[in-house]
C-alpha cells in the first residue's frame, strides 16, 4: 500500500539540500536497528510520519516505498504490543494511522486497522487514571481517543467507542479540566451529539526545542525525525 499520493495537494515541492538528504536517510536506514519498537513517539510510526511528509513536500515518491516499508513493519506487529501508553504503545501507532489519513497520505479509513485497539482500551477504566502525562498517562490516550472519534466521523462512520466509555472521560475531564485544554469537555460533549469540531493533528506538540541535529537518536520526540519536522517541513 503506497502512503504518498501525488496529485492529492498542491505543494510547491521544496528543494532538499544534501544535509536534509543525509538525515532522511540516516533516519530511515537505522529505524530498522530497533524492529520491535513500532511507537509514534520513539519508534517505526514517528520514521513513516516524517518520511511520508517529506515525500510528499519534496516531491520524490521514492521515499515512499521507504514509508511503506516502516508503515507495513509498525502496523503488522503493533498488535504484539502490551504498552497502552501513547509514546511507545498503541495509541499513538493509532494515532500515526489517522494522522495519515487525514493528512491525505494513506488511503481509506484507520478503523481497519484501529478497530482492535480501541476494543482494548476502552477495557481501561479512565476515571481511575492517576497519570496525566502525554508518554503513558490520560492526555496521550485523549489525543488518541480525539483523533479516531474524528477520523470515523470524516469516514461517516460510527463513533469507535461506546457511550459509557465516552461518558467516563467526561466524569475524567470534567474532574482535571486543569490537566486538558480548555476546550476538551465541550468538543467531547458536542462530538457525542454528532457535531465533531475539527482538530488538526500535528506532530508538533509531540517534539522537544531543540536547534541541533542529533547525531544518533532517531526518534520523533528529541531524534532526527523530530528535528527535519520542525526544521525542514510544514503543516506537520
Amino acid at each position: 500500500m503506497a502512503l504518498y499520493r501525488r496529485g492529492l495537494f498542491n505543494f510547491i515541492a521544496m528543494k532538499i539540500t544534501a544535509k536534509q538528504r543525509t538525515l532522511l536517510n540516516r533516519m530511515i536506514l537505522h529505524s530498522m536497528d530497533n524492529p520491535d519498537s513500532p511507537g509514534l513517539m520513539a519508534g517505526l510510526m514517528g520514521a513513516v510520519i516524517v518520511t511520508s511528509q517529506c515525500a510528499r513536500q519534496w516531491n520524490m515518491p521514492d521515499y515512499d516505498l521507504s514509508a511503506d516499508f516502516l508503515y507495513d513493519r509498525a502496523t503488522r506487529i503493533m498488535n504484539r504490543l502490551s504498552k497502552t501508553g501513547f509514546a511507545m504503545g498503541m495509541p499513538g501507532i493509532c494515532w500515526g494511522v489517522e494522522y495519515l489519513v487525514q493528512h491525505g497520505l494513506l488511503p481509506g479509513t484507520a478503523d481497519e486497522i484501529c478497530s482492535s485497539v480501541d476494543s482494548g482500551i476502552m477495557e481501561i477504566d479512565v476515571r481511575r487514571l492517576k497519570d496525566f502525562s502525554l508518554a503513558t498517562g490520560a492526555r496521550g490516550m485523549w489525543l488518541y481517543v480525539q483523533a479516531r472519534i474524528q477520523g470515523n466521523s470524516r469516514a461517516g462512520l460510527a463513533l469507535p467507542f461506546d457511550d459509557v466509555y465516552l461518558h467516563d472521560w467526561i466524569t475524567l475531564i470534567d474532574n482535571n479540566r486543569d490537566k486538558f485544554p480548555s476546550d476538551t469537555l465541550q468538543w467531547l460533549e458536542s462530538a457525542l451529539t454528532g457535531d465533531v469540531q475539527h482538530v488538526h493533528l500535528s506532530v508538533m506538540p509531540l517534539i522537544m526545542n531543540f536547534k541541533t541535529a542529533p547525531k544518533t537518536n532517531l526518534s520523533l520526540h528529541n531524534g532526527i525525525a523530530g528535528y527535519i519536522a520542525t526544521h525542514y517541513l510544514v503543516n506537520v
